[in-house]
């Protein structure tokens, strides 16, 4: 079982990763899975740093995934973290907390700080995320989380 960053978006693990998003959060989605697909593809082609995917595999099977985005809180970009899933049939085996530790040690690297949206409560407290505030989020009101790794407040 590795994490991979995902890069070469025409191979069988990509599209697990693209279902597996698009099964847990499509209905929100205006874009098509190809367009999110041209969207990575793109911001590798220019060398951008956002957005980044990952993929925690097993034998070329997806059992989660998640992105790296920016996103704008209080007029600044800020790194964060999207489209944390893990695969519904693999679910309650520790993939969650794998993935979150190594989000983590990957943030400690790159980020002065990673925010979150979620509609989930004292679930990411316990990774270390601090709530900010409510926000609205796809016609619903979601949670902004936010941790800190370099001493670093963006207010």
């Amino acid at each position: 079982m590795e994490i991979k960053q995902l890069t070469n978006f025409n191979d069988n693990i990509f599209g697990q990763a693209i279902d597996l998003i698009y099964e847990e959060w499509g209905k929100f989605f205006s874009k098509t899975k190809s367009e999110r697909a041209n969207q990575l593809i793109l911001a590798q082609k220019n060398n951008q740093d956002f957005p980044k995917m990952f993929a925690l595999v097993s034998e070329d099977i997806v059992l989660g995934t998640f992105w790296f985005k920016q996103m704008e809180v209080n007029k600044q970009l800020v790194p964060s973290l999207w489209y944390l899933v893990v695969n519904k049939q693999q679910r309650g085996n520790g993939y969650g907390k794998i993935m979150l530790e190594f989000i983590d040690d990957y943030s400690k690297k790159h980020f002065p700080c990673l925010y979150l949206v979620t509609h989930h409560q004292n679930l990411y407290e316990k990774f270390g995320y601090t709530f900010v505030k409510e926000i609205p989020h796809n016609g619903e009101t979601d949670r902004l989380y936010v941790k800190y790794y370099k001493n670093q407040d963006i207010k």
